[in-house]
C-alpha cells in the first residue's frame, strides 16, 4: 500500500520508503491525478510529471484558489473565491455558471476573510456535488453543476465537507461556531488550533506512525486498515449517532431559548 502526502515541502510517496515526487512547491490540495501547488496553480499528473492547467495569483485566499479541489478523470473542479471553475486536462477552463445563481447566495458573508469563498469540495458515490462555502452553507448539485440548491443553514460555518466513498446517501460536514461564542481573540485562536488538530488527526496519525516507525509501521497500519474494514458499519453507526445527538441537542436548545 502506498500513500501520497502533500506538504509545505513538496509531494511525497510512502511505500516502505519515502520518495519525494515534487520539490520546490507547497501542496495545498491533492486529489487523484490532480493537485494545487503553492495555493495558486492547478496541475494534473502526466507520464512525465505534473503539468500546469491554471494559475491564479491573489493576495488573499478568499479571492483566488487555494485548497478546494475535486479531482475527476478528465477534469477537476476548483474553488476560485466564491465561484467554481471546471479545469480540463485539454482546453480552457470555464466557470460553472449555475453556482452563481444558487438560492440564498445573497446571504453568504465573510468571516475572517475579504469575501465568502469555497473552502472544500466533494462528490458522493452517486455523483452529487457538494461545495462547502465559508460562510454560506453547503450547496449541492445533482446534475453535474448545472443547477445548485442550498442544504444546511448558511450560518453553520462549515469548515469541511466529505462524502462516503461507497454510500451515496452519506456526507459529513465539520462546522465550528467558535467566532460566535464571544470569547477573546486569543481564546478563539486556541480553540481553532484544537479544532484543526482534531480535524486532521485521522489523516495525520498514520503518517506520523509511518515516519516514527518506518518499515515496522506496515503491519500496524495493515491491521488497522483490516479492522476498520471489518467494523465499517459500526464506525459509521456511531458517527451518525453522535451527529444526530448533536443536532437534536441544538434543536432542543433552540426551542428553550
Amino acid at each position: 500500500m502506498s500513500v501520497r502526502v502533500g506538504t509545505a515541502d513538496g509531494l511525497f510517496t510512502l511505500n516502505g520508503s519515502t520518495e519525494r515526487q515534487v520539490e520546490g512547491h507547497s501542496v495545498t490540495a491533492l486529489g487523484h491525478g490532480w493537485a494545487i501547488f503553492d495555493g495558486e496553480t492547478v496541475v494534473h499528473e502526466t507520464d512525465g510529471g505534473w503539468r500546469q492547467a491554471m494559475t491564479v495569483r491573489s493576495p488573499e485566499r478568499s479571492l483566488g484558489i487555494h485548497g478546494a479541489l475535486l479531482a475527476r478523470f478528465d477534469d477537476a473542479i476548483v474553488g476560485w473565491g466564491s465561484s467554481l471553475t471546471r479545469v480540463p486536462k485539454q482546453g480552457r477552463f470555464e466557470p460553472i455558471a449555475g453556482f452563481e445563481t444558487v438560492p440564498g447566495r445573497e446571504d453568504w458573508h465573510a468571516v475572517g476573510s475579504r469575501q465568502p469563498y469555497v473552502r472544500s469540495l466533494t462528490a458522493t458515490a452517486g455523483g452529487v456535488l457538494l461545495a462547502n462555502v465559508h460562510v454560506g452553507g453547503i450547496p449541492r448539485s445533482a446534475d453535474n453543476g448545472v443547477t445548485w440548491h442550498p442544504t444546511i443553514d448558511v450560518d453553520a460555518d462549515v469548515h469541511q465537507v466529505r462524502a462516503h466513498p461507497q454510500r451515496p446517501e452519506l456526507a459529513v460536514a465539520a462546522a465550528a461556531a467558535i467566532a460566535q461564542t464571544g470569547i477573546s481573540g486569543g481564546e478563539q485562536a486556541v480553540a481553532y488550533a484544537v479544532f484543526a488538530v482534531i480535524a486532521t488527526i485521522g489523516v495525520a496519525a498514520p503518517v506520523l506512525i509511518y515516519f516514527a516507525l518506518g518499515d515496522r509501521a506496515r503491519p500496524i497500519l495493515d491491521d488497522l486498515k483490516a479492522w476498520m474494514g471489518r467494523n465499517n458499519a459500526v464506525i459509521m453507526a456511531v458517527l451518525c449517532l453522535v451527529i444526530g445527538a448533536k443536532l437534536v441537542g441544538d434543536a432542543i436548545s433552540g426551542f428553550s431559548t
